[in-house]
Parts: C-alpha cells; structure tokens; sequence
C-alpha cells in the first residue's frame, strides 16, 4: 500500500515539474518581442531596393534590387534569388501551417526536413519582427548550416530560411519585415 501511495505522489510530481517545464518553454518561445527601432538611416539603406507584397498572408518585405522573386509551391511561397540566380544561395520564405497552434519546440521537433530544435547547434534566440514575437534558429545544419527564424502567429509558422554566403543581405531582409494587416 505504501509502494502504490508513493509511486502516484511520485507521478504527481513529475507531472507537476513536466507542467512547469512546459509552460514556462511555451512563455519563452512565445513572448512578444518589442522590434527596435529602424537605426537612423536605414530608410536611406533600403531606397533603392524592390518590395514583396503578400496580400494572402499580410506582410512586406524589401529586397535587393539586383535579386529577383520566383513564386514557388504553395510551401514555399517565394524565393528571393541573387543576381547569380544561385538556388543555394536563395533566401526562401515557407508558409507552416499549425492549426493546434502548437510551441516552436513541439511544431519542430522531430519534424523531418524542418527540424529545428535539435539542429540548431548555435541554439536560438528571441527577436522581434515588426511588433511580433520571433525566434531564430542559428546555425541550422542540413545540407549547409544556416540560420531560420520564424514568426508563429494565428495557426501558421512564418519560416524564413537564409540562403549560403549571405547571411548579411539574409539580415537586412529581415530588417524590412512588416506586416500589413
């Protein structure tokens, strides 16, 4: 009797902790960030740069002038190519759809061919993306290491991928990120 009674305090208390790890995992990942504000000149930056418009899931971002859009599957939504037209090079932007609006660490973990959360070898970090809450997965290993951050809102994951060697052009796009609606 004894044995039985302290292997359910044994569970409640694991079931307790489990709670607690959870919900503070889900407080962490889904917190908003305030975005900072634009540094001074930044408008100047990006003058001469082109713009994405996506009525369907309200945002806009800017992109080089020299670097074109290919409107791809309905996964991945666009691809922003360098001038060299280099797809390994592409700054891709995936639309995840997350009805259950499940955490970044439940969406991602152990989901193959986006699996976020164990890849990540740089680990992740908060940021904030035009007002709203993002994560960014460093160092994401596949068949290149890269960076992903992702934006969750109301039943879809915005994923944006970085594309090889450019991790500053992958940044400054990120930068211009804004949501219309």
């Amino acid at each position: 009797m004894k044995n039985k009674s302290s292997a359910v305090i044994t569970a409640i208390i694991i079931i307790f902790v489990l709670a607690i790890v959870g919900g503070a995992t889900w407080y962490v990942l889904s917190k908003k960030q305030p975005s900072p504000p634009p540094p001074a000149g930044e408008e100047d930056q990006f003058k001469d740069w082109k713009t994405y418009r996506n009525e369907e899931y309200g945002f806009e971002v800017k992109y080089p002038k020299d670097w074109s859009v290919n409107p791809t599957s309905d996964k991945v939504i666009i691809d922003f190519l360098p001038a060299d037209k280099n797809p390994m090079k592409a700054i891709q932007i995936f639309i995840d759809s997350n009805p259950q609006q499940l955490s970044l660490g439940e969406f991602y973990d152990g989901k193959p061919g986006v699996e976020l959360v164990n890849s990540a070898t740089g680990g992740y970090s908060s940021l904030g993306i035009d007002g709203k809450s993002a994560t960014r997965f460093k160092d994401v290993l596949g068949l290149v290491t890269i960076d992903v951050v992702v934006i969750p809102l109301n039943k879809i994951n915005i994923r944006i991928e970085e594309g090889i060697d450019n991790r500053e052009i992958f940044n400054q796009i990120l930068s211009t990120f804004k949501f219309i609606k």
